[in-house]
């Protein structure tokens, strides 16, 4: 009888010896520690086609700003810098965006500028936008149309969530390494040619 519990205790041995035991890697629902989860990273980026997405519907959650888009990322310019940006600056509108998941981007579109004519891209874009304050929407590029088509949710999807956040927060999480404040800019001087 005393070979039975010093082989058990061998079994114990290797068990604790393995480190992928699925019993020694297990975790107890009672002993898991809540969070709370930290909005800290905001894109700046159109919603994907895959994505149903709302906009924000407070005026207090839209922008119109001079944007600098270089290398598929945009950086905004502070007012003082408009006319040292030039023509690399554009005029856009920024929306606070939400997709069906929960994650918060601003979706920068643009607009004509003074003496330029805006296009179907941009109509529609905007239109999606004020679209989806009220519905949850998707959008497609249809390049025979010039276009985005807009698809609407066919079932009544819940509103949104949006988080405890004030736009200006919004816009500080996405813009945080991306202003052009001054001349000092490191993508203005590579557009400038001193880099």
């Amino acid at each position: 009888m005393e070979d039975k519990p010093k082989k058990l205790e061998l079994v114990q041995g290797a068990a604790a010896a393995n480190p992928f035991n699925a019993a020694s890697l297990r975790l107890s629902l009672n002993g898991t520690t809540a969070a709370t989860k930290l909005l800290t990273t905001v894109p700046v980026r159109k919603p994907s086609k895959e994505e149903f997405f709302r906009v924000h519907a407070d005026p207090n959650f839209v922008l119109m700003t001079m944007l600098v888009k270089f290398d598929s990322t945009f950086y905004v310019v502070l007012p003082h810098m408009i006319p040292e940006v030039g023509p690399d600056g554009e005029p856009f509108v920024i929306y606070s965006v939400i997709n069906r998941v929960g994650v918060v981007s601003l979706w920068p579109i643009r607009i004509p500028a003074e003496g330029d004519r805006s296009n179907g891209w941009w109509d529609s874009a905007h239109e999606a936008a004020e679209m989806a304050k009220r519905k949850w929407v998707r959008l497609n590029s249809n390049k025979s149309l010039a276009a985005y088509e807009i698809s609407i949710a066919e079932i009544k999807l819940p509103e949104p969530e949006w988080p405890e956040k004030s736009f200006d927060e919004l816009l500080e999480l996405a813009f945080k390494k991306q202003v052009i404040a001054d001349s000092d800019s490191e993508v203005l001087k590579i557009l400038r040619g001193r880099v």
